[in-house]
């Protein structure tokens, strides 16, 4: 961003992507979305795992798609977007530092 102005433009589009993402409202039950989701969503995977398909739970759980009960699995991805993202952050930032050197 170029400036703050921007970033604070863009956050309520960011929060309403992973609030659609999660599966937490619309049930994501695979192709093009759903691998959008895993891929980009750490709510997707934080869902999953606090996720519980015992007795009792309301009926709408039961229907946001596949489920492992595994918290392995939400975890693992969820720190792997975490480390992805900061990569990503410190290439980008390093990438700036070097243009606005020149």
């Amino acid at each position: 961003m170029k400036s703050i102005e921007q970033a604070f433009l863009l956050v309520p589009i960011l929060e309403i992507l992973q609030f659609l993402l999660g599966a937490g409202v619309v049930a994501i039950r695979g192709g093009v979305i759903k691998v959008v989701a895993m891929i980009l969503s750490p709510v997707y995977w934080a869902f999953r795992g606090v996720r519980d398909e015992a007795q009792g739970v309301p009926f709408n759980w039961h229907s946001m798609g596949d489920y492992n009960p595994d918290p392995i699995i939400p975890f693992v991805s969820i720190v792997g977007q975490i480390v992805f993202c900061l990569l990503l952050t410190g290439l980008i930032l390093k990438y700036k530092e070097k243009k606005s050197a020149a």
